[in-house]
């Protein structure tokens, strides 16, 4: 079977490295939906482009942000967690709605796989994605990156590969029209430099050249025209209610029949931009706008803007919300853009007059899971779709980046730092453990046993206090220690976590630890013994101590003898020195004699 690439000719469709294929409406007899809705998903050049496909009213919307990869989209299209980056729908639940109720899709996915992923990743995400359609037509934008030439044309072989074996998969040839039609790409080789010729003419004819035909009906319902401006133009309605105070006077004319058939008119100390779903909006901030446009302006990630311009003359700062996210100025951080989870979470905190202050770079995401992260004045937040977003900061946030930040044992955080603990302490949860932090003792990691022994025995307001150092493991049996204010906690598959501390733990130390004779400990210290004394069990024997005759360990015969003389309550009391061999016999001193075994 030849795979079916679909490129734009002055007459017909072709297939690329194939045999040719007869006009849409012969091949559209093959190729249909039961419904005429179609969805899209994609990354920065879906975003670009806007959620109408070119299909107008048949177009459910899309889902696409900057940086997203298969393996992200896959993420999202599995998950029932809010506040995704970029979402242009009103929510993320209407998304999963029509990615499972559209009668076919348009996707454009593989772009940024190219740079963060391998073939064989893509292979199996398309091989998902495809299972998913469950039959629907899918068309597939194939990938234009001169960049990585070379391993785009691995992709795109996945691609065609796929489209071999799966029908409903038609590839739209979006390289072969970047290629001849180089001026519709921007200087990055990548992004879209001109709506009309990139989108209007580009992109949207790819899809409407072979979008299926609705089954039951003996014509394509009509892909719809772009909605009429008004004839009293938005945009001077809306500079008539500011005037030129804050905007100044008007350096372009009104451009209309932009993405989501909006309008901008540029002045001299800003813009307003309009479209039918947003209304006439002013960005006054030079710096804002200025960002806005690096982020491709109204065809960008962030869209049209959703209110003017805020500014707090307290901080010195302002602010704009999009459609999409929000772009926030100040003199000491510069213009930076928040998204998604991150956004909303600054937000609820009190945004810049919060803890965190002004951010101090973009959101950006791609991270381990689909997550994200921002940095601001105060800290950073990092957002994934399991755990929310928190803020970490100050040496906990030290400790999570030495454990290797979300990639590490700890994972994403799941709550923001709390303190007020004892002597001024402060801990933070993460997925796979909690860091904790004193001033005296500085932050450190639990997890796992030696966590829950901890937790059991009263965290830090327990005898143990505070960790001293993190989780060191590789012992002997698979084993793990962590140091505290108060002692030790060792660990290991068959013994599970137990505390050593003071004269037991000495003894114990001057035995080799866990390679010694007596093992890992069984058992934490047990005191209220005779004359003030402690015990405490091990693998291979135990510890006895007393403030008379010190720490000493036992085992084997001697143990099981001194037992049924009735331990330390017998005749012969505690020990008082270690074991030592004599001739073929071991002997061990106690309060009371002498004994052999």
């Amino acid at each position: 079977m030849v795979a079916l690439v679909l490129t734009l000719t002055t007459a017909t469709l072709s297939v690329v490295g194939g045999t040719a294929l007869a006009p849409t409406a012969q091949a559209a007899a093959t190729w249909t939906s039961t419904k005429a809705t179609v969805f899209g998903m994609g990354d920065s050049l879906f975003a670009q482009c806007g959620d109408t496909l070119g299909l107008g009213a048949r177009s459910l919307g899309m889902v696409g942000w900057w940086g997203g990869t298969s393996q992200d989209m896959r993420n999202r299209m599995t998950s029932t967690a809010e506040d995704w980056p970029y979402t242009s729908e009103r929510s993320h639940a209407e998304e999963l709605a029509d990615f499972r109720q559209a009668g076919s899709w348009v996707v454009g996915l593989g772009t940024n796989d190219v740079v963060v992923s391998t073939a064989a990743q893509f292979r199996a995400n398309v091989e998902w994605f495809m299972q998913q359609s469950q039959g629907r037509p899918v068309q597939w934008f194939n990938i234009h990156h001169p960049q990585y030439a070379a391993k785009a044309d691995a992709y795109n072989a996945v691609l065609n590969d796929a489209a071999t074996r799966w029908p409903n998969l038609r590839i739209l040839d979006w390289h072969g029209h970047a290629t001849t039609h180089p001026r519709v790409i921007a200087g990055d080789q990548l992004h879209i430099a001109d709506h009309a010729a990139g989108c209007d003419n580009g992109r949207f004819r790819l899809i409407q050249s072979s979008v299926p035909q609705v089954s039951g009906t003996a014509t394509q319902p009509p892909f719809d025209t772009p909605v009429a401006v008004p004839r009293r133009n938005p945009v001077d309605t809306r500079y008539a209610t500011i005037g030129p105070a804050r905007l100044g006077h008007a350096t372009t004319s009104t451009a209309c029949d932009l993405k989501k058939d909006g309008c901008v008119r540029g002045y001299t100390k800003g813009l307003i931009a309009w479209s039918p779903k947003t209304g006439a909006r002013a960005i006054t901030s030079t710096p804002i706008r200025d960002s806005w446009s690096g982020y491709f302006a109204q065809s960008g990630p962030l869209g049209y803007p959703v209110q003017d311009t805020v500014c707090r003359p307290r901080s010195g700062g302002c602010t704009q919300r999009f459609e999409t996210g929000s772009i926030s100025w100040s003199p000491a951080t510069g213009a930076v853009v928040s998204v998604g989870g991150i956004r909303s979470t600054w937000t609820a905190l009190g945004a810049e007059r919060s803890f965190v202050g002004h951010p101090t770079t973009n959101t950006y995401c791609g991270l381990v899971g689909s997550g994200c992260f921002q940095t601001f004045q105060g800290g950073s937040m990092h957002w994934s779709p399991d755990t929310g977003a928190h803020v970490t900061r100050g040496a906990i946030q030290g400790a999570w980046a030495a454990g290797g930040w979300e990639t590490g044992v700890l994972g994403y955080p799941t709550g923001n730092e709390n303190c007020g603990l004892r002597d001024g302490g402060c801990f933070q949860v993460f997925q796979g453990g909690t860091i904790h932090w004193s001033p005296a003792r500085g932050a450190h990691v639990t997890r796992g046993a030696i966590y829950d022994a901890w937790a059991d025995r009263g965290w830090e307001t327990g005898a143990l206090g505070y960790p001293t150092g993190n989780e060191t493991c590789g012992l002997r049996k698979g084993g793990c220690f962590q140091p505290f204010q108060g002692g030790i906690m060792h660990w290991s598959p068959a013994s599970g976590a137990h505390v050593t501390r003071g004269a037991i733990h000495a003894t114990w130390a001057s035995t080799r630890w866990e390679t010694g004779k007596l093992g890992y400990p069984t058992g934490n210290e047990n005191c209220g013994l005779r004359e003030g004394g402690c015990f405490q069990t091990f693998q291979g024997g135990t510890i006895h101590w007393s403030p008379a005759s010190g720490a000493h360990a036992l085992s084997g015969a001697i143990l099981r003898a001194w037992a049924k003389q009735g331990w330390e309550t017998g005749r012969l009391g505690y020990p008082t020195g270690g074991r030592h061999r004599s001739g073929s016999l071991w002997k061990q001193r106690f309060q009371g004699g002498l004994l052999r075994g």
